[in-house]
């Protein structure tokens, strides 16, 4: 069932955003109605318990309780293509470097690896030199114009 070398690249991209709502809806419910409360009655219960000391839990229960639960990315289908559409979007300010990820996380990492570059006398510039972007195919053109014609 997993063939998708009939469809064309907007139609595949269309099934998997439909796919990604879904699954997105299913993390919002599983955050609101299972995580928020288990953290909740989990923390609780540890300061009653005295197993983490939480000063005015009780007072201050919501900002002792406040979280941020951060779930996996949607996948790729296009990396290049998307990944300019983030680029773009995250310009723009319609969207942010979070994606999936905790960004602060991910510019930690991303800090000590350019640190590390610098130790041993690598440039970004440099590495990406070696990276080659795959151009756009009359395929790929095509079968969005027809995708987009039909859409119309």
């Amino acid at each position: 069932m997993k063939d998708f070398s009939k469809g064309s690249y907007s139609a595949i991209r269309a099934a998997f955003m439909a796919s990604w709502k879904t699954a997105a809806t299913a993390r919002s419910w599983l955050k609101t109605q299972w995580l928020d409360v288990v953290y909740v009655l989990w923390l609780e219960e540890a300061v009653a318990k005295g197993t983490v000391d939480a000063p005015g839990f009780y007072e201050r229960r919501g900002a002792w309780t406040r979280s941020k639960w951060i779930f996996d990315g949607k996948g790729w289908l296009d990396p290049v293509r998307e990944a300019q559409a983030s680029q773009l979007r995250i310009a723009s300010g319609i969207s942010t470097f979070e994606q999936g990820l905790d960004w602060e996380e991910v510019f930690e990492q991303c800090a000590a690896e350019q640190a590390r570059m610098r130790e041993l006398g690598l440039d970004t510039a440099t590495i990406l030199q070696t990276v080659a972007v795959a151009p756009q195919t009359a395929d790929d053109e095509e079968g969005e114009t027809e995708t987009q014609q039909k859409a119309a």
